[in-house]
């Protein structure tokens, strides 16, 4: 089970949670690969650091959360690991030859955002239509449940006198 970084936050001490909050994604994706490196270096010790920290705990719920910590650094490692791979096969990629028709391409394009517009606009019409749909519901729902009924304007207004009444009736 994956560690949630507001957990993390509470296991770790600020130099720890420097290297951990680096490897969550946002973040790991804009670091250099040398960065990346030393920090994957940096969490492999203190995973290795952890692992042997657990045998020596006495408390069953201090070694529970030294092993937390331990996953915690160990998941921090494959996301490092991860992105570092990542880099290796970008940067060994073959760059695409000059030999292509760039006007074939930007008709394509052109055609592909006008498609993807359009199913875009559909989308967001069903999506209002069945928000919108299910306000109604709802609002008819909690109607039925307080019993009350349905706003009639100007007929069933009462006077300030007559809603001062009705407010302090139930206090």
């Amino acid at each position: 089970m994956m560690v949630q970084p507001s957990e993390a936050r509470k296991l770790c001490s600020r130099s720890e949670w420097e290297v951990v909050g680096s490897s969550l994604y946002p973040i790991v994706e804009t670091l250099s690969a040398s960065d990346l490196k030393s920090r994957l270096e940096r969490t492999r010790e203190l995973y290795r650091n952890g692992k042997d920290l657990v045998s020596l705990k006495h408390s069953d719920s201090r070694k529970r959360t030294s092993r937390r910590k331990n996953t915690m650094f160990a998941e921090a490692v494959d996301r490092f690991r991860a992105v570092l791979k990542l880099q290796k096969n970008t940067s060994d990629m073959q760059p695409v030859s000059k030999n292509f028709d760039k006007k074939m391409v930007e008709k394509e394009s052109i055609y592909n955002m006008d498609a993807l517009q359009g199913r875009d606009d559909q989308e967001l019409g069903s999506r209002k239509s069945q928000f919108l749909s299910a306000l109604t519901d709802y609002g008819q729902q909690q109607m039925c449940k307080s019993g009350a009924r349905g706003v009639q304007g100007h007929v069933a207004s009462a006077n300030r006198r007559q809603q001062g009444r009705r407010d302090t009736k139930n206090r």
